[in-house]
């Protein structure tokens, strides 16, 4: 007869387990600050770079507040609770502030709190046990000074862009592209005889900001670099108006792309955008046959970043 032992279970003394749960939590905080790092600086500046906005757009620096916590846990030092305190007191005050700001809470910036701060009190709640001290000091209300501080200075895409005025944005529109971005359009549209059949990116940008299209359209590119140009199609949903991404192509110097294809599978508004030149601007592809807007009358608004459709009412 064969006996099956079980394996024996490697007893732990106190200290050792002590010792496994400070690796564990030196382990989980280094996790944590490596991803509150590339969320919150390395991932948006990236962003900022490739898409031509202020490099300090969307930037956050209360990650930067961890990198003590990182150094008492590798030099296995217990942090002190006044610090620890002020992170807790500090993420709550993130939390509220950073609602209080959004344009929107339905949006990544609020998603991307929430992710950043939720893993942040992970950490708190599994670290409090080590604490020597279980009471916040004067020192940790700072954090209800320093976070409302850091919000107000920090800039937000979201912001900037809510703050201008209609003219300050209608100006800076107008140097995007040869003939700028801005294009209002008034539905619906009446069957014209006018059309084109291809439109040029030049070194001012894309030729045309606006045209009205059949079901032959091509792009060629005149000017001296290899372009990547996204077609994207307009979508109504519950009301609202939106671009929908269909494809990417990059067009090398003096190629053309024949999105004829796409007009006729669809008889629908198209754009034309570069992802990283917005120096290119954008072009609008009306159909060239009379068009009823699936929401009814009204006037369609669109620049480079927005969209806005305004209900014409009888």
């Amino acid at each position: 007869m064969v006996d099956l032992q079980e394996p024996t279970k490697k007893e732990y003394s106190a200290e050792e387990q002590i010792a496994l749960k400070k690796q564990f939590i030196l382990l989980l905080h280094t996790l944590l600050l490596v991803y509150l790092g590339l969320h919150n600086f390395l991932i948006p500046l990236i962003s900022n770079l490739l898409t031509g906005r202020f490099i300090l757009s969307d930037l956050h620096f209360w990650f930067l507040f961890q990198i003590p916590v990182q150094f008492y846990l590798r030099q296995k030092k217990t942090i002190p609770s006044g610090y620890y305190y002020f992170l807790l007191l500090g993420t709550f005050a993130r939390f509220g502030m950073e609602l209080q700001l959004a344009s929107s809470l339905k949006s990544w910036g609020v998603l991307s709190l929430t992710l950043s701060e939720l893993s942040s009190i992970i950490f708190y709640y599994l670290y409090f046990p080590f604490l020597k001290k279980k009471s916040p000091s004067l020192f940790s209300l700072l954090a209800f000074l320093i976070v409302p501080a850091m919000s107000m200075i920090e800039i937000r895409s979201q912001r900037v862009i809510s703050s201008e005025t209609k003219a300050v944005t209608e100006r800076d529109d107008e140097n995007f592209g040869c003939r700028g971005s801005l294009n209002k359009i008034t539905f619906p549209l009446r069957e014209t005889a006018l059309f084109s059949t291809e439109t040029t990116i030049r070194s001012c940008g894309l030729a045309d900001s606006l045209l009205r299209v059949g079901d032959s359209f091509k792009i060629h590119n005149k000017s001296s670099h290899d372009i990547n140009l996204r077609l994207y199609r307009l979508r109504v949903l519950h009301g609202k108006v939106s671009w929908k991404f269909v494809r990417l192509v990059q067009i090398s110097q003096n190629s053309l792309w024949d999105i004829s294809t796409y007009l006729r599978e669809e008889k629908t508004i198209f754009l034309l955008k570069s992802p990283e030149r917005r120096k290119l601007g954008n072009i609008i592809l009306l159909p060239r046959e009379e068009y009823h807007f699936p929401i009814g009358k009204g006037k369609l608004t669109s620049t480079y970043d927005t969209l806005q459709w305004e209900p014409h009412h009888e």
